[in-house]
């Protein structure tokens, strides 16, 4: 599960900086307000949905069994914000074969202490968890407008 999470993980950023190369003379007056909106939007959108959502989840911890297309299915649709991500790495000129590599590597590792944590406390931190993650996000966002304004 971590391998092929951390691989979707890894490899939409590329794809995502392809798209954005490609763009990127197009839209360079204004790409600082991309890169700005794309984390913010999802970031946001992270959190409003888990806000949202007052369901209390009934599965009993091991309960869901994933079947490797439904696995695959469920990590490239959790990788599209990867993507996104990538096309903001493009107008900023990061280095996208470390930054992919890292994001990879570092998915891989947090959903193997994701699966070990998750069976332990899951039920108990996952809205925090959650909104917490959308407002990194939305700092990240933040912190692209604020280096633009003052550069």
């Amino acid at each position: 599960m971590a391998l092929i999470f951390g691989f979707f993980q890894g490899v939409l950023p590329l794809l995502g900086y392809g798209i954005g190369s490609l763009v990127q003379d197009c839209i360079q007056d204004f790409d600082h307000w991309i890169a700005f909106a794309l984390p913010a939007i999802i970031g946001g959108k992270m959190m409003v949905e888990r806000l949202r959502n007052t369901e209390t989840e009934t599965d009993e911890p091991g309960s869901l069994t994933l079947s490797l297309p439904k696995l695959v299915t469920q990590a490239l649709a959790t990788s599209i914000d990867a993507l996104v991500i990538g096309i903001g790495f493009a107008f900023l000129e990061m280095n996208i074969f470390l930054s992919a590599g890292i994001i990879g590597i570092v998915t891989f590792f947090f959903a193997m202490l994701g699966l070990r944590l998750g069976k332990a406390i899951g039920a108990k931190v996952r809205k925090g968890v959650e909104v917490l993650g959308g407002l990194v996000l939305i700092l990240i966002g933040l912190k692209i407008i604020l280096e633009h304004a003052i550069a």
